[in-house]
């Protein structure tokens, strides 16, 4: 919620290519969260398999590094407040957050990445099952669709220079939305379909991201679309994996539910269209 508030405070002419660099770092340990959650279900513990409980806890010693990581920069952070006591700060934020067109759009944007992320996560190595594949083959795909991703988030941020970011903003969705009419048509060829939505997640994720700081002036002003675009965006999202489950179970296949996915994607893209264009969610 915060990051992009500081990347825009202290980095502010390297805003996309920072918030690629740190998308990259959460989806990559989320593919391997993806890859070895089975496996580690499967551990044998006190004669029988130690479960979801056990993979679940497993990454609970990533928090430790995390934190130790994260300390010197409080450190700074504190005497940098301190240096600037009497001093002037940024302007405040002129009008409502609420009331701005351009933060509806970035909110907009957010959620319904965001929801076809969730889907994906949650639903495809179930759509992979039905379709043959095994459940531990199933989980490497779903690490793989989170390591693409990554490969994206290296490399989107060379579309988003400049001042208009129409195409980088459609353009993802438009291949997650290529991805499932291909799984509808071409089942055959499951992974390569993941491994294109899963690049066109991650895109769609750093665009999202970035335009928290593209849109704005000020720190102050990025960290209230922040707190705006990601609290609305990721409640409109949770809407999206039991939605999606809910379509399989009343058709009884798959169709539906991917048709929904596939719209999804459709009004992103239409939705990327208008929010990157040049243009600030607050007034100057």
């Amino acid at each position: 919620m915060l990051l992009p508030a500081i990347l825009k405070r202290d980095f502010p002419e390297r805003m996309a290519s920072l918030t690629g660099a740190y998308s990259a770092v959460l989806g990559g340990v989320a593919s391997l969260g993806a890859g070895l959650s089975v496996p580690l279900s499967l551990v044998e513990f006190d004669g029988g398999a130690a479960g979801w409980r056990f993979a679940l806890a497993a990454y609970i010693v990533l928090s430790v590094p995390a934190l130790l990581l994260w300390l010197p920069r409080l450190r700074s952070d504190r005497h940098g407040l301190a240096a600037r006591r009497g001093t002037t700060g940024p302007a405040p934020v002129r009008g409502s957050v609420w009331k701005s067109g351009v933060a509806w759009q970035v909110t907009l944007y957010m959620g319904l990445q965001s929801m076809v992320f969730y889907i994906c996560i949650t639903w495809l190595p179930t759509i992979e099952r039905f379709y043959g594949r095994g459940e531990v083959a199933s989980g490497w795909d779903l690490m793989m669709f989170q390591l693409i991703g990554v490969v994206a988030s290296l490399l989107t941020p060379l579309l988003l220079r400049g001042p208009d970011q129409r195409f980088p903003a459609a353009l993802p969705p438009v291949l997650v939305a290529g991805a499932v009419i291909g799984m509808m048509l071409l089942p055959g060829a499951m992974l390569f379909w993941v491994l294109l939505a899963g690049f066109g997640c991650g895109s769609s994720l750093v665009t999202a991201l970035a335009l928290f700081g593209l849109r704005t002036r000020t720190h102050r002003e990025a960290s209230a679309l922040s707190g705006m675009a990601q609290s609305v965006g990721y409640l409109l999202a949770a809407a999206g994996p039991p939605l999606f489950g809910a379509l399989y179970g009343a058709s009884g296949g798959w169709f539906a539910s991917l048709a929904l996915l596939c719209a999804t994607s459709a009004t992103q893209a239409v939705t990327g269209l208008f929010v990157g264009r040049d243009r600030f969610a607050f007034a100057a």
